[in-house]
């Protein structure tokens, strides 16, 4: 992972993060947001878990794993292989 990426879910991370924990923890939202957010401590929880997400897709990682070719097309014994192969 090249300087580019690293700064790119950082400032993901930061942008996400800083309003989505000042809503978490003191309900305190942007002036712009205040007219349309009726649960400001939910949406901060819902900001912090998007710039967690964010960040991971940045920086290559999956929530969920799939299994690749590689794996699904081992012929060595198809009673191991995972549901997802079959």
């Amino acid at each position: 992972m090249d300087t580019f990426e690293w700064a790119a879910a950082i400032l993901a991370v930061t942008i996400c993060f800083g309003p989505g924990l000042a809503a978490v923890t003191t309900a305190w939202l942007f002036p712009w947001l205040r007219g349309s957010i009726a649960r400001p401590r939910l949406w901060g929880w819902g900001e912090l878990m998007l710039g967690l997400f964010f960040a991971m897709q940045l920086m290559d990682q999956t929530v969920v794993s799939t299994p690749t070719a590689a794996t699904c097309s081992s012929t060595e014994d198809w009673h191991s292989a995972s549901p997802a192969c079959i």
